[in-house]
């Protein structure tokens, strides 16, 4: 490209016309010739005349001559002048493209992150955008504990592999990478003194921190097996990147916080139910169990799962709604008392109601009595009008019912509570629900023993 700087810029019909009234006004022959020697411009003839032969030079290397008499110093300053400003132009072209390139790969990463909730996905989307903008053979992102020891290395070596993830105990070694307090690059590890003694299997590195208003959480370090000298600009690079980073990990670990909180109000709730009824110990988490290992057997999509687990937690809600005369009673319930414990589940739902992020829990709270033959309660809803999470959890609940004891029963055997579901399968409960529940993978998942029955029987 430098080569056809000089016959780019005499194309140019503006500076063709610039260098002839030069050359017209001091009555001044001259030859342009281009690094071959190609003349451009000028009396092919004139060479015997001429006494000066001077370059236009791009970067220490000539890229044309002009020859002419003594005067030709005038053509060769305005072409030169020219010639760099035509090598600035360009060189100001390409920052501002590579700029241009960078902010938006930093806004579409802003983009990305922006309303990601999970630390591992962040941290995958961010050493995935660092690979695209500079070279590295291993990214890894180091997360210290509350006393700023590293705890976690989360690394990506550029394999189609998931990222590999190595948990430490606060105050192990922390080998092959070196960490700074602010962002630096080291081009040759192994002269480095901060080194010796640790193995190190790269040979250049640039480390930025992760800050969080003023603490260090954590660090970014890009590797290279070999040398390599890593401009200024990828450090100011990666360090923006990091920026970026801690903001999104600080966004992912408050909503951890947060997710932690509530399920723990969640369990709390569960818990509570369980205290007023004591012959339903651990009841509520053999429920959730049973109902994941049924959606998995159904292979229900990744959302229904949070859902479905937060509902089957707290489908008994609302027996705290219920008289303990009734919800104690050691026998069997009158017409008047069923009646009454028949409440439960709008207990639940009106309880629940005033819990914004638990709305999409309510129907299988709500539901999980109705049958598919529309002879449940609350509403006598059918079939599929009934939500999936209550027809999967009446299936957990009644079944953990049959096996448990109970003050006016003893628990069923498995056999027989297989049996039962069978029995009761597209009318009581929905057929597609009990065959997920009676499969080998999920009897397998549930530690049951096999019941001696083919799934088509359900």
């Amino acid at each position: 490209m430098a080569k056809a700087v000089i016959k780019k810029l005499l194309a140019k019909p503006e500076v063709l016309t610039l260098v002839r009234e030069i050359c017209q006004a001091v009555r001044l022959p001259v030859c342009i010739c281009d690094c071959e020697g190609t003349m451009l411009f000028g009396d092919p003839y004139g060479d015997q005349f001429f006494s000066r032969t001077i370059s236009i030079n791009s970067e220490d290397n000539v890229i044309g001559t002009v020859k002419g008499g003594e005067d030709c110093t005038i053509v060769a300053s305005t072409l030169q002048y020219m010639v760099n400003a035509e090598f600035e132009r360009t060189a100001l072209g390409r920052e501002t493209l590579e700029k241009y390139r960078e902010i938006s790969m930093l806004c579409d990463l802003g983009a990305k992150i922006g309303s990601c909730m999970d630390k591992k996905e962040v941290i995958k989307i961010i050493t995935g955008e660092i690979r695209t903008m500079l070279t590295a053979d291993i990214i890894a992102v180091l997360l210290c504990d509350d006393n700023d020891a590293i705890i976690e290395i989360i690394s990506d070596d550029g394999s189609d592999g998931d990222l590999l993830i190595t948990s430490l105990e606060p105050g192990e070694l922390v080998e092959n990478f070196l960490v700074t307090a602010a962002p630096e690059i080291v081009n040759d590890l192994t002269a480095d003194s901060r080194c010796t003694g640790s193995p190190q299997i790269f040979s250049s590195m640039m480390c930025a921190p992760l800050k969080i208003q003023e603490k260090t959480v954590g660090y970014v370090c890009v590797g290279s097996l070999d040398k390599r000298e890593y401009p200024a600009r990828d450090l100011k690079l990666l360090t923006t990147l990091s920026d970026q980073t801690a903001v999104a990990l600080e966004k992912a670990l408050l909503y951890n916080r947060l997710k932690e909180t509530f399920f723990a109000m969640v369990r709390t709730l569960a818990e509570t139910i369980e205290k007023r009824d004591p012959y339903t110990g651990n009841h509520t988490k053999r429920v959730v169990d049973y109902s994941l290992a049924i959606a998995e057997g159904l292979e229900l999509p990744e959302e229904y799962f949070l859902r479905l687990e937060l509902a089957a937690a707290l489908h008994d809600i609302g027996k705290l709604g219920v008289r303990d005369d009734v919800l104690l009673k050691n026998g069997p319930l009158t017409n008047e008392e069923f009646v009454q414990m028949k409440r439960h589940p709008t207990y639940g739902e009106e309880i629940l109601k005033h819990i914004k992020h638990l709305k999409d829990v309510i129907p299988g709270v709500k539901f999980h009595h109705e049958r598919c033959d529309g002879k449940g309660y609350p509403l006598g809803l059918k079939g599929d009008a009934i939500d999936i999470t209550a027809r999967i959890i009446a299936v957990a609940d009644s079944f953990d019912a049959m096996t448990t004891d109970r003050p006016y029963r003893k628990a069923l055997s498995l056999d027989v509570a297989f049996n039962e579901l069978i029995k009761f399968s597209g009318t009581q409960f929905d057929s597609a629900v009990v065959k997920a529940f009676l499969s080998a993978q999920v009897q397998e998942k549930l530690g049951m023993r096999a019941h001696g029955r083919s799934n088509t029987d359900a």
